[in-house]
């Protein structure tokens, strides 16, 4: 299973962390899930497209020029998702970033698709999370 942007977890899966997408301390990491369920509750429906750009910006995306994120667009860890530039994410949509998400350049992600990175290991005991990076090329439609 791979981890954040195709790191593997180590040979002892004891010491291997489920959750990417935790790299802070508890203080750090409640501060950032506290951002980023602010954003998915409300910002995001927010329609001003500056100020939703603005704030995951902010929360460490690397969104290109010109690309844009439409409202009702939901983002789980914003830090692991990139958008390469003319890029257009479409109402309604989910971006599960939490094993990493690259979209390409002019890539259009057509309303209420949803990107999943992770799932669930249904062989273990445990039922444990996984996650792995997903990468978009350039000029993709996705529809759903």
């Amino acid at each position: 299973m791979d981890g954040v942007f195709g790191q593997s977890p180590p040979a002892d899966s004891s010491q291997w962390n489920p959750t990417p997408w935790k790299r802070g301390g508890r203080v750090e990491e409640g501060l950032r899930l506290l951002a980023e369920t602010f954003y998915n509750a409300v910002l995001c429906h927010v329609p001003i497209r500056t100020l939703r750009m603005a704030w995951l910006r902010a929360s460490g995306a690397r969104l290109g020029p010109d690309s844009a994120v439409f409202w009702g667009t939901t983002v789980f860890n914003a830090r692991d998702l990139c958008v390469g530039a003319r890029s257009v994410i479409s109402f309604r949509c989910v971006l599960d970033a939490r094993g990493g998400l690259v979209l390409g350049e002019d890539v259009v992600v057509a309303s209420d698709v949803q990107i999943i990175t992770g799932g669930h290991d249904i062989n273990a005991p445990d039922f444990r999370p996984f996650f792995r990076p997903v990468h978009v090329g350039d000029r993709v439609w996705l529809a759903s």
